[in-house]
């Protein structure tokens, strides 16, 4: 139940998700009690979430790392770079989209309906409706991996 300790989750439009990912050990917080909800997401949180939703493959341990996350969206093409730069980037609108596109190998995929669902049921307003090249937080990738995966978009 680590998840009640997390005070800035609370009342956040998108603590339904949260805790769910929570329980089913995707996500944690931090040390500090808190999950940083509207913090912006990095490449390296953003594919070890991506990573545990779709079951890749861990080395060393039971629990994808995330640099087991990064070094396996590197090597299958999901992402270009080097480890080091991408790690604690931050990860654009744009870029999540792209990357869904090649994980259902299809162009179905479109920011615009996940953010519009955000819109339409939490009555939160991303800020890719200002730009799909602004960032991406870790509130709204939660929210993205549910309804994929839940809802079955």
């Amino acid at each position: 139940k680590n998840y009640q300790i997390l005070f800035d989750i609370r009342s956040h439009w998108a603590k339904d998700e949260i805790i769910t990912y929570i329980k089913r050990g995707i996500v944690t917080g931090y040390s500090d009690r808190t999950f940083r909800p509207d913090k912006e997401i990095t490449k390296g949180e953003f594919f070890v979430i991506l990573g545990r939703v779709y079951n890749w493959p861990a080395t060393n341990s039971d629990k994808l790392t995330i640099e087991d996350a990064l070094r396996y969206a590197i090597n299958n093409g999901y992402i270009e770079g080097a480890y080091k730069d991408l790690v604690n980037a931050p990860i654009s609108y744009r870029e999540a989209e792209t990357i869904m596109r090649k994980l259902f190998n299809s162009d179905s995929f479109h920011w615009y309906n996940v953010s519009a669902k955000m819109l339409y049921e939490k009555q939160y307003k991303s800020k890719s409706y200002f730009s799909k090249d602004n960032h991406m937080t870790r509130a709204e990738a939660i929210y993205m991996f549910y309804i994929l995966n839940e809802w079955r978009y």
